[in-house]
């Protein structure tokens, strides 16, 4: 008897984690990021000067889900988010020869503010009870304001209208600890992005195409999700 209490125990277990990911449902939800990194380099630009570089940022994100389950454990949805990235530059100037003071100083700053949406398509798998492995394909698209300082102006900011879209492959791991919530830990993938810069002064345009690949422990996000 006992035996078969806890198999039917087990058996609603796993039905609960099913239902929540079946055709019909809807997921809403949210997710806050948050990254610190720091980098330095250190190269010879001629025989006569060597520089380094140190290269702080500092990322946040806060965003906002919803989808629709089309089939079993998969959804389609979009998001509507806002970011905030800060980055430093500090670096030192040697020069070789004694007829130039050295060492030189000089730092830059760059700030940004993103709004963005986020179609986005997720599959979940089941890893054990109360547990899901889910992967997700986005595509995000930015539009914000960027600001720049450097050495030959430090405080005095160039600001530009930036805008971006790409494609993003993320991993995620969901627990389950009702029938109508999950708590969601995911990183950063597989990501392609397109990026333009507009200075809002000269209207001159810059802009570049970025790969990264690679699991990051440093840019962890959670979210906290909701089942109806």
């Amino acid at each position: 008897m006992k035996k078969l209490l806890t198999l039917a125990a087990l058996c609603a277990s796993v039905w609960t984690v099913n239902a929540q990911t079946e055709k019909g449902k809807l997921l809403i939800g949210g997710n806050i990021g948050y990254s610190n990194s720091k980098s330095s380099s250190r190269n010879a630009q001629i025989e006569q000067l060597i520089g380094e570089d140190s290269v702080k940022t500092i990322s946040y994100s806060v965003a906002v889900n919803a989808g629709y389950f089309i089939r079993d454990n998969f959804a389609i949805g979009m998001g509507i988010g806002y970011s905030h990235i800060k980055s430093n530059l500090n670096g030192t100037v040697y020069y070789n020869d004694l007829q130039i003071p050295s060492p030189l100083f000089y730092s830059g700053e760059s700030k940004s503010d993103l709004f963005f949406l986020n179609p986005f398509a997720r599959y979940y798998v089941g890893l054990a009870d109360n547990f899901k492995f889910f992967g997700q394909v986005s595509v995000p698209i930015s539009s914000g304001t960027q600001k720049q300082s450097g050495a030959a102006n430090p405080g005095n900011y160039q600001e530009y209208k930036t805008t971006s879209y790409g494609v993003s492959i993320q991993p995620g791991l969901a627990f389950f600890p009702s029938k109508r919530i999950s708590l969601e830990l995911s990183s950063n993938g597989l990501d392609y992005a397109h990026r333009q810069l507009k200075n809002k002064r000269t209207d001159e345009k810059t802009t570049s195409n970025s790969f990264s690949f690679g699991l990051s422990t440093l840019a962890p996000r959670l979210g906290i999700v909701f089942y109806l």
